[in-house]
């Protein structure tokens, strides 16, 4: 399957998905439903991960040329099955493998196979030791699979949402999402299950945003500035560490286009890589190089009245060091109102050395921010 193909199949499955999650939603709010789904989606990942990781290990205790090989020649056939079956439940051959241990009553399998049942049938649970399972709520069987994975996995302790049991949903409501879900195919031949998993959890937490009359942006960064922060940064190497903090109150988003991205991209790396050529100007750039598409190009940078801006720590001091894009980059008359000190705006503090900034200007794309001090 090509690429193209694999994005194809992304995309009908968000629709697909979506749709029917939204209507198995009933009348349970959707910032309560939101962690309903997302906490499923996970379960569903990180058992999808463990039953890859057990096939693998169970070929390895299988083959007379791994480390790993258990000889039948010293077992009677159902001693051998119950001896490979006990050796598949063994937690560091999943953890030397960054997999999380998922306990028995965890796996998906046990969740979907069982999620139908009637309050009071006994179910057996084969892990590493048999055990019997007395079932009163499809929501109390996923809070205490959530509760049992927090436990043997420490990095999750308290991220899991557990509170399926006091969920206001109908009981077929949430068998029929866990049926849903179970079609995500985080095992596929050409997609990497954490690039489904973050494409499911992107897609699903902007519609989520939807439903609750807010931005998407207010819970993710949206894709195309994430796009606009590599295309700037050119990561061509190593990691690029970009950490979620704050709080969007509000703001009015119109997504990047590729035309945009790149008329901000090519502006950068203009300013950027252009000698200086006088300190106290500031357009003290000349002519700089950006590389698009493999082909290097030579672009002059030059201020853009609206969109940006090469300025001198002296003219930002002068106006308080404010560094507000959408007015920084305005109209000069506009460039006055910045003496003004806002709380809401961005401040710099002062500095000893001279620095030349150049910022696209987010009005001039359509686009507003609500920013804080």
């Amino acid at each position: 399957m090509s690429e193209a193909d694999g994005q194809k199949l992304l995309k009908d499955l968000d629709k697909k998905l979506w749709t029917a999650a939204d209507r198995l939603r009933t009348n349970l709010d959707a910032s309560v439903y939101k962690h309903a789904v997302l906490g499923l989606i996970f379960l569903k990942y990180v058992s999808d991960a463990f039953e890859l990781r057990q096939r693998a290990l169970e070929d390895q205790l299988r083959d007379a040329g791994h480390d790993y090989y258990i000889d039948p020649a010293s077992y009677s056939d159902d001693e051998y099955r119950e001896t490979i079956r006990q050796e598949l439940e063994v937690p560091d051959y999943y953890l030397e493998e960054n997999v999380f241990w998922v306990p028995a009553v965890a796996r998906w399998k046990t969740i979907q196979e069982n999620a139908a049942l009637p309050a009071g049938t006994e179910i057996e649970i084969a892990g590493g030791k048999k055990t019997t399972y007395k079932i009163t709520s499809i929501g109390k069987l996923i809070d205490e699979a959530l509760t049992a994975v927090e436990q043997d996995n420490p990095k999750l302790k308290g991220v899991l949402n557990k509170n399926y049991t006091q969920l206001q949903l109908p009981a077929e409501s949430l068998t029929g999402l866990i049926d849903l879900i179970a079609e995500i195919p985080f095992q596929h031949e050409s997609l990497d299950a954490k690039d489904i998993l973050g494409h499911v959890y992107e897609y699903f937490l902007g519609q989520f945003a939807l439903a609750e009359g807010k931005k998407s942006g207010q819970y993710d960064t949206p894709k195309s500035i994430i796009n606009l922060i590599v295309e700037m940064l050119e990561p061509f190497k190593g990691r690029v560490y970009y950490p979620a903090m704050g709080c969007i109150v509000d703001r009015v988003l119109r997504a990047f286009t590729d035309k945009d991205t790149k008329k901000i991209v090519s502006t950068f790396h203009a300013w950027k890589r252009g000698p200086i050529l006088s300190p106290s100007l500031g357009e003290g750039r000349g002519v700089g190089t950006t590389t698009r598409g493999g082909n290097a190009e030579q672009v002059g940078y030059r201020d853009i009245p609206g969109f940006c801006k090469s300025a001198t720590l002296d003219e930002i001091a002068e106006h308080g060091y404010v560094l507000t894009p959408a007015v920084a980059t305005w109209e000069p008359k506009r460039w006055k109102a910045m003496a003004s000190p806002s709380p809401n705006r961005w401040r710099a503090p002062p500095a000893s050395k001279p620095l030349n900034f150049t910022v696209p200007s987010p009005r001039s794309l359509g686009q507003q921010y609500v920013t804080s001090q």
